[in-house]
């Protein structure tokens, strides 16, 4: 509905804005389009989830057509579009591509079958519902429900008394009616043992081994497992009894020495999945990716069921970009190109260091051992004039000094002489160089200066020269060119005399004899010692671009023994600490390698051995190796359309390698290269004529790396009708030369294409070649030792219409299957592709042989191309590769194509997002191997006839469980639905914990999935309403039922007419209970980080403030960003959106850089749609599923606020935004709920969620109050608490009440009750961040609620809010409190009082842990405080309270009173003020004395008496009778007026459940015994 134009038509095609609704006009509007530019670009109208046909590309005119399928409409534009489509693609114009987008009009005629699901709530699966046994030790039973169903329930006699235990009553009734009493005696024992049988400590000890060896020996052990975990509270005392085998415990000993004990984990076709945060809806994105690959790898690459497994397995060798980034760079001999300023081997100062190399496993841990060895060697490579180069030099130099065992030298890199440097290697123009002191930049100055010293006296003299400027820096000296220069030859002549004083060489005492004025001078004339240092500079410069090092210019690097470390600020204390950690962790490796004895005394060069532990590379590339600060991935290209294509067979003589062709189908050693490398080259152009040169030298020169790899060249040039070039011509022409190795092919193709003296090769070839051109060739051909004559006659026998024809096609396989436009140049290498020149951007990468090498490396080692290929060659030897058979298995390409198609299929799907890695995969797999076979693996049953392939199912899982956890109560469910609707095979190992304490389990559970049935033979019925239903639940025992959703959810009660926080099924009429849930959004979350400073290292961006909204409406819902992790989050749904930053502070301080809102490719699209100027303070954002969506959103400060704070002046910013916009009631105007007529009324909403009439009070003198109440019960003593508040409270209050927990009637109630009485109210939720460690309790996620999101739960124009608990009675006004003066503290709560001394025995902060911890300090109550927000969030205090809690909250002994402890643990570091005692007052810890002037009275809980609270609440407070009884009075009315119909619906919805049990004589039993017994049913 977002994108759908405003037309009134069931289908239509939208071209760039204009639409049609017939072909006649979709004919007309298309061929406009073709003409004008208003349909071409508007590729920004494609999305991620659009269904396209056709191809994309930036140059294609884009059809978006609407409508239904099954609609005659649309049947016509799909049929015109499709046919457009493939003439357009014949015709070579023009491309056109188009996307449907299913649209459901109310104009559409369609059949009930297109209409299904769309007139009705879509139920949904994936959701989980426990039913937890509530601990009642002190109850929360509202009376008044309990004895209106007691009073329902009386008369009604026996009920229907069903199944229990195995015992069917009703029958055994029917049959002895004469035994009536007997029977319901022994029911009723039956009944009563299940729920009142307790078990010791020692029963539970071998629990999980029990559940274990019972699945085992079950006939269906998934099944079994799913009943067991599910049901296991009514199933525990059964369990207990188990005999455990002891074959079966030695196993899990055995194996839990691999795995960890208790632990879930779950490979699906070899790839790890996540079962502990579940996510169904992952998991449906990972089947539709696992039949698409089984698909492409079983019928577009032939190969059989079983080989597709095992290619899809090696998935986990995938380490990617990641792991490329921790190769090692051999920067070969360091000594001509790098000043050091020490050497440990050799230098005295390091004579007292160990020279043995063992010594260095006896370090302690942390530390260095001092060794007198090189074996950490850390080059800086940086500008030395520039601010960040001499900070760096004052940090070296100062670890130098301290004796870090370290040898330390520089590289000093003048970017003037790089950028010559660079433009000489790609033969582009040079900029001319300095030829004067007075021309040169200060980095070359300074870098002369330095090479002088370093020839005259050494680098040590060098590098303090390189030092001295650095501390002036941290002082604030500000340096000019003229004040530099004359502090650089100040430090310039002071290094020359310290050097002087003690020459240590020959050279060093002949530089001695002349002053440091001389010196000086000479070094501005080039004489003397600075006469060799500007070639020695060019020299480096070249150097340090050769090893692709020349982006030091603007980023300083460190390369500390090959690993390369970018620099981008210095920051004192932090830099340091980063090198020190990375030298420390070098540490680990060496003495690693030195105690297994990889590394010796003796055997060679430190710095050699430890390379050769490494993946050594001979170039750094960091376009290739991602270690740009953007950080992005290399886009991976699906190739499986690259067999089926017209160019295909014109690959084979485009292919060269170093070993030698398959000669016959029988030779035995030939194996599948790892790696294939597409060299997409324009060769018309010098880019890709010198790419060609570099392929080929990689394939001649290289060929100890490039053994493993088979390049192909594919010709691109910039229009396939010209005349190719004469290199194009030999290229075709040696693709077919017979030789004995194709590597002599490619040093002669190496040799034509770097002939720079040949003009002719590059220029359109004549229909003839002249005799310069053919000799020149020959000359190339005999020096690479091919025949020259054979060369020359496939030359000139060429076919030029059989040549043009394959050019033709190869530039369709560029454009369509490697994605690039006529002349462009790239390598694509195992699907990989790596842009070299492109006719969209100016910029040309260096594209060298060792790039290719390093593109192997990735491929090879880092990637599954190593595996892979070694896989297919071991299943083509034992000739189980294709499914047809032996016929073709042994040709070397049809080899070497399988390979490069199945990796560049595996890596190019996007993965739902995990935080498994491959590397987990690959040590799951490990495990899985030595688990088999063991007493704990256990077979499932087999998929039912007709349900899948079996064992030629696309789905092979293997799962490692614990029985008895959340994972496997919610995995099993899911593993049964994949059995038997998939057909999918299973392996299960079982990993019970061992010696348990408590129950494991202590809810029954269910999870919600559609169920499928067969309607025939061969077709299957719709699936079933995705429902979770529970039977045999304790109808005595009060449960309390919590949903378990998807991370992304936010789900709230719709229908519910009982309890659900205090449930009892016996109180309930025919024991049958329903509820309904709904989903109110899905969210959007992620983190909010600070560029300005750094783009990899970005800062926290707390109190930033977003806004959510459409095109059309901007805010429509708004939040804060937190300190922890820069986390956001926003109530959103599937579509469309627009993020922004808040108009007033955060537009003021910050720009907005980029988002992960959309695709790279998305929002390369809409930036070409919307033009070059990006929006600053907009990003769009796509939720295109159920997840919901975490993305990263970049800030930057705008110039001249780099050093502000987003939350300072806050009194300013509030009153800014006020004027911004007067209908809203503040910048947060409703955070994450309703609220606000005025918002209402503008908005044409409901008056539900709303302020309402009559107004109290001032409108500048509200008291905001913050409650939260859950449960039937705590909402009754809510009500009162709000009357209470009104009735003693002179100001204007609003109440702000958790949603989360609030039951449907209380959601309505409410609303009247704000009418009636005069308040204003919101709702407001938020939702628990993935990342906080997670409360199971739902009262310690309330208690958490009241204390852990005070920073981002209320607008930021509400100063200041009281929290008062739901079962207090308040006496005072309230706004005495509010306007209280806490003394800068950010909250204010009372002490716990302690003048009842019959509690003292309960007073647990009076000794113990809490006595010391609080060092004289009050604890306080929790039941009663005031926040001062704007305090609370200046001082971060909501952040450093989630830290406390994290810290703490794993402890499962710690923060026993969350809301309170927690406050209260960290008073030493935030304040709180003490309230004065009267504020609050409570029987249980206050005595009687102090009640008369008690402002507010609390019914805490009686640790001694255990009382009702309700009992307590008519004992204690004089006027709650009255008080509940003008609540009750009111909750009736309201019950009679607008409550009742919906009341009537659902115990309707009940009775309906019921009354479905009597469908079928099958069904009867075990429905009715549900009903009749104990059921309850929940429905989302």
């Amino acid at each position: 509905a977002q994108f759908f134009p405003k037309e009134a038509s069931c289908c239509l095609v939208d071209v760039g804005g204009k639409v049609a609704s017939t072909a006649a006009d979709l004919k007309e509007l298309l061929t406009a389009s073709y003409k004008d530019s208003h349909g071409k670009g508007h590729t920004s109208q494609l999305f991620a989830f659009d269904h396209v046909y056709g191809e994309r590309s930036k140059e294609a005119v884009v059809a978006v057509l609407y409508g239904p399928l099954g609609a005659p409409c649309m049947r016509e534009l799909h049929t015109a579009l499709r046919k457009e489509v493939e003439e357009r693609k014949a015709a070579g114009g023009a491309p056109l591509v188009y996307a449907h987008r299913p649209w459901l009009g109310p104009e559409c005629q369609v059949s009930a079958c297109v209409r299904l699901g769309t007139e009705q709530q879509v139920a949904l699966p994936a959701y989980g519902v426990e039913a937890v046994l509530k601990n009642m030790e002190y109850s929360a039973m509202d009376d008044k429900k309990v004895a209106a169903e007691e009073g329902k329930n009386a008369g009604k006699g026996d009920g229907d008394l069903g199944e229990l235990k195995g015992f069917n009553f009703e029958r055994l009734l029917a049959r002895k009616p004469e035994l009536r009493q007997e029977l319901l005696t022994f029911r009723d024992n039956l009944a009563s043992s299940d729920e009142e049988e307790t078990l010791k400590l020692w029963d539970l000890k071998d629990i999980g081994l029990q559940a274990a060896q019972r699945v085992m020996s079950a006939s269906d052990p998934l099944a079994l497992l799913t009943e067991i975990s599910q049901n296991f509270p009514s199933l525990v005392s059964s369990l207990s009894r188990q005999k455990v085998d002891d074959a079966l415990r030695k196993a899990v000993a055995a194996n839990q020495q691999y795995v960890s004990p208790g632990a879930n984990f779950m490979l699906l076709n070899g790839l790890a999945f996540d079962i502990n945060s579940f996510d169904y809806y992952a998991l449906m994105d990972r089947l539709r990716i696992e039949a698409r690959l089984q698909h492409l790898l079983t019928e577009t690459l032939n190969l059989t069921s079983a080989a597709a497994q095992q290619l899809l397995s090696l998935r986990a060798e995938d380490s990617g970009q990641e792991g490329l980034s921790e190769a090692r760079l051999d920067l070969g001999a360091l000594s001509p190109h790098v000043t050091f300023l020490n050497d440990l081997e050799k230098d005295k100062m390091y004579a007292r260091f160990s020279g043995q190399l063992t010594d260095i496993i006896n370090a302690f841990p942390g530390r260095l051992r001092p060794l007198a060895l090189n074996l950490f060697t850390l080059v800086v490579f940086v500008d030395p004039s520039s601010t960040q180069g001499l900070l760096l030099g004052d940090m070296v130099y100062r670890m130098f000094t301290e004796y870090y065992p370290i040898r330390f030298g520089i590289v000093p890199i003048v970017p003037d002489i790089i950028k010559r440097a660079a433009a000489q290697r790609t033969g582009q123009a040079v900029p001319p160089a300095a030829t004067s002191w007075a021309e040169m930049s200060q980095a070359e100055r300074f870098s002369r200066a330095l090479l002088t010293l370093k020839t005259a006296y050494g680098g040590q003299t060098a590098c303090s020269f390189w030092a001295t400027l650095g501390p002036l820096l941290e002082t604030g000296v500000k340096f000019d060119d003229e004040s530099f220069s004359s502090q650089m030859k100040t430090a310039f002549m002071d290094n020359w005399a310290l050097g002087a004083k003690s020459p240590a060489t020959a050279k060093a005492k002949q530089a001695a004899k002349k002053s440091g004025e001389q010196a000086w001078k000479q070094l501005q004339e080039g004489a003397g010692h600075s006469a060799e240092v500007g070639m020695e500079l060019q020299e480096l410069s070249a150097w340090v671009v050769s090893k692709g090092l020349g982006s030091a210019a603007e980023v300083p690097m460190v390369w500390l023994n090959g690993m390369l470390v970018p620099i981008p600020e210095v920051v004192a204390g932090t830099t340091d600490q980063e090198i020190s950690y990375r030298v420390l962790m070098e540490n680990q490796r060496v003495q690693e390698a030195v105690y297994f004895g990889r590394m010796r005394e003796g055997d060679g060069d430190l710095l050699s051995q430890i390379l050769a532990q490494h993946s050594a590379i001979t170039r750094f590339n960091p376009s290739i190796m991602g270690s740009g600060e953007e950080g992005k991935a290399a886009k991976t290209l699906p190739l499986g359309a690259l067999l089926t294509h017209a160019a295909y067979p014109a690959l084979k003589s485009l292919s060269f390698y170093a070993k030698p062709a398959a000669s016959s189908a029988n030779e035995p050693d030939l194996k599948p290269h790892a790696a294939t490398h597409y060299v997409v080259a324009d060769l018309a152009g010098a880019t890709g004529r010198v790419l060609l040169q570099q392929a080929m030298r990689f394939v001649s020169e290289l060929s100890r790396v490039s053994r493993d790899s088979r390049v192909v060249v594919v010709p691109n040039p910039t229009d396939p009708s010209t005349p190719p070039s004469l290199l194009e011509l030999v290229l075709h022409a040696a693709g077919g030369l017979q030789c004995a190795q194709r590597q002599q092919v490619a040093a002669f193709l190496m040799a034509v294409a770097g002939d720079s003296s040949t003009p002719a090769l590059l220029a359109p070839a004549p229909d003839k070649l002249g005799k310069a051109e053919l000799d020149a060739v020959k000359a190339h051909a005999s020096k690479a030792g091919l025949d020259d004559k054979a060369v020359e006659a496939a030359l000139t026998k060429l076919d030029r219409q059989a040549c043009a024809k394959v050019r033709t096609d190869l530039a369709a396989l560029a454009r369509q299957v490697f994605k690039q436009q006529p002349g462009d140049n790239a390598v694509i290498t195992n699907g990989r592709l790596q842009q070299v020149s492109s006719a969209t951007s100016a910029e040309t990468l260096e594209f060298l042989a060792e790039d290719f090498q390093l593109l192997q490396l990735l491929a090879v080692k880092y990637q599954p191309g190593g595996a892979v290929a070694k896989e297919v060659g071991s299943l083509a030897d034992s000739e189980s590769l294709l499914a047809s058979g032996r016929a073709g298995s042994q040709q070397m390409q049809v080899l070497d194509d399988i390979v490069t198609v199945a990796v560049a299929e595996l890596m190019s799907q996007k993965y739902p997002e995990s935080r498994l890695s491959p590397a987990t995969s690959k040590q799951l797999q490990q495990v899985m191997g030595i688990l088999k076979g063991k007493a704990v693996e256990v077979g499932t049953a087999k998929p039912r006839k007709g349900s899948g392939k079996g064992p030629t199912s696309s789905l092979h899982i293997v799962a490692i469980l614990n029985p008895l956890t959340r994972a496997a109560q919610r995995i099993s469910q899911v593993l049964q639905l994949l059995r038997s609707s998939l057909g999918a095979s299973m392996s299960l190992y079982l990993n019970p914990q061992t010696e348990l304490s408590d129950l494991p389990l202590k809810a029954f559970y269910r999870y919600a999935l559609p169920e499928f049935t067969e309607a025939g033979n061969t077709t299957a019925a719709a699936p079933s309403t995705p429902t979770a239903t529970f039977n045999r639940l304790p109808a005595k025992r009060v449960l309390t039922l919590n949903l378990d959703v998807p991370e992304a959810w936010l789900v709230e009660p719709a229908q519910a007419l009982y309890d659900l926080d205090n449930l009892r099924l016996a109180d309930i009429p025919d024991r049958v209970a329903y509820a309904e849930f709904e989903l109110e959004a899905v969210m959007l979350t992620g983190s909010c980080v600070d560029n300005t400073r750094s783009k990899k290292r970005g800062s926290s961006t707390r109190g930033v403030q977003l806004h959510l909204g459409t095109s059309t409406e901007p805010h429509v819902v708004d939040t804060l960003v937190m300190s922890n992790l820069a986390y956001f989050q926003l109530k959103a749904a599937p579509g469309m959106w627009s993020l922004s930053l808040a108009p007033g502070r955060t537009q003021q301080v910050y720009d907005l850089e980029s988002s992960t809102g959309i695709s790279e490719e998305e929002q390369e699209q809409a930036a070409g749609q919307e033009g070059a100027a990006a929006s600053t303070t907009s990003t769009r954002v796509i939720i295109s599923s159920l997840s919901g969506k975490q993305m990263i959103l970049r800030l930057r400060k705008k110039p001249g606020m780099e050093g502000e704070d987003v939350l300072a002046a806050a009194g300013e910013v509030q009153a800014d935004e006020g004027e911004e916009d007067e209908d809203d009631e503040g910048l947060w105007d409703s955070l994450f709920g309703g609220g606000g007529e005025a918002k209402d009324r503008k908005r044409g909403k409901k008056e539900e969620k709303g302020a309402v009439m009559p107004v109290r009070g001032s409108e500048q003198d509200v008291i905001n109050v913050f409650t939260v109440a859950s449960g039937h019960m705590y909402e009754r003593l809510q009500k009162i608490m709000i009357l209470s508040v009104i009735k003693s409270t002179q100001s204007r209050v609003k109440f702000w009440i958790i949603k989360n927990y609030m039951s449907p009637h209380h959601k309505v109630v409410i609303p009247a009750m704000a009418r009636k009485y005069g308040f204003d109210y919101e709702f407001v939720t938020y939702k628990w961040p993935h990342w906080l460690h997670k409360q199971t309790e739902k009262q310690r996620i309330i208690w958490a609620y009241k204390i852990l999101f005070l920073d981002v739960l209320f607008p930021l124009n509400v100063d200041r809010i009281i929290f008062v608990d739901s079962d207090q009675v308040v006496r005072a006004d309230l706004a005495e409190l509010y306007h209280m003066d806490i003394e800068g503290a950010p909250y204010a709560y009372t002490p716990f009082c302690d003048n009842n001394k019959e509690m003292d025995e309960f007073r647990f902060w009076k000794g113990g842990f809490w006595k010391d911890h609080l060092r004289g300090l009050p604890y306080h109550i929790s039941a009663l405080y005031l926040v001062d927000l704007k305090r609370f969030r200046a001082l971060a205090a909501g952040d450093r309270l989630r830290i406390v809690y994290e810290q703490l909250s794993k402890d499962p002994n710690s923060l026993a009173n969350l809301d309170q402890d927690l406050p209260n643990y960290v008073q030493h570091d935030l304040r709180i003020f003490s309230l004065p005692q009267q504020w609050l007052w409570c029987e249980s810890w206050c005595g009687n004395a102090t009640k008369s002037a008690a402002k507010t009275i609390d019914l805490c809980n009686n640790p001694k008496t255990k009382e009702p609270k309700l009992t307590a609440a008519r004992r204690i407070i004089a006027e709650w009778n009255s008080l509940d009884e003008e609540q009750g009075n009111f909750t009736s009315t309201v019950d009679m007026s607008t409550v009742g119909a919906d009341l009537e619906d659902e115990e309707a919805g009940a009775a309906g459940l019921a009354a479905g049990c009597e469908k079928s004589s099958s069904e009867e039993a075990s429905c009715a015994a549900g009903a009749a017994g104990s059921s309850g049913h929940d429905e989302l």
